[in-house]
């Protein structure tokens, strides 16, 4: 038996893919728009009748997407003031933006899994994102960094047979981040195994990216 051997003897499914060898960088591209402010400018001089405050109220309300932290100050802000009628709406309007977030980045791991349990390496392409802040932690590997890198570290795992059921999934999401941890109780032919994870998950151009994968070892004694 070679010393890798015992190793793997003792690892998860996850890890024993990961426990013989697994050891560029891509910049998102930003592009220059015009925005809706620089086309009422435009506007305004052709139509000198519209008031400057108007162009700069419309360009406003058209560019400026309404953000959870704003939606958050204002029922602040409408709590303080006593105007309980807006805050009762404002809290509503949060609440569905959470949910929607929540659901989002619940969906982009789910689609994670898939990619995991049926060793499509194209769908695990699709849902890791870009940048340098891409990294991978496989259970008994150290940290990958990078896109390509990472990307190769999957195509190894991906060999196998797995059969994957999440336990005590918990979501948290804004509407550029969001985070999820969970235990992966894994099925791999005759290895069976438990992983807790985190998975951290990006909006990048509009889709939900996971740029980090973190899998280790659940302790025996867990209050998870």
């Amino acid at each position: 038996m070679s010393a890798a051997e015992p190793c793997l003897a003792r690892q998860s499914p996850h890890a024993q893919a990961t426990c013989s060898g697994l050891s560029r960088r891509v910049r998102p591209a930003s592009q220059p728009r015009h925005t809706a402010k620089h086309s009422l400018i435009r506007r305004s001089r052709q139509y000198p009748q519209l008031s400057t405050r108007q162009c700069c109220s419309s360009a406003l309300s058209a560019d400026a997407e309404v953000t959870l932290t704003s939606l958050q100050a204002e029922l602040e802000t409408a709590v303080s003031a006593e105007d309980y009628q807006r805050a009762a709406t404002l809290r509503d309007e949060v609440t569905k933006l959470q949910q929607d977030c929540t659901a989002a980045v619940t969906e982009a791991n789910r689609r994670f899994y898939a990619a995991f349990e049926h060793c499509n390496l194209q769908a695990m392409k699709e849902i890791w994102g870009n940048g340098d802040q891409v990294q991978c932690l496989h259970p008994a590997a150290n940290c990958i960094e990078g896109r390509e890198d990472v990307l190769e570290s999957w195509r190894l795992v991906l060999r196998g047979d797995f059969q994957i059921r999440l336990e005590n999934v918990r979501v948290h999401a804004t509407q550029t981040s969001g985070y999820v941890t969970c235990v992966e109780v894994m099925n791999a032919g005759n290895a069976t195994g438990r992983t807790v994870a985190t998975n951290i998950f990006e909006k990048q151009n509009g889709r939900w990216k996971l740029v980090l994968h973190q899998g280790g070892p659940l302790p025996t004694a867990s209050g998870i």
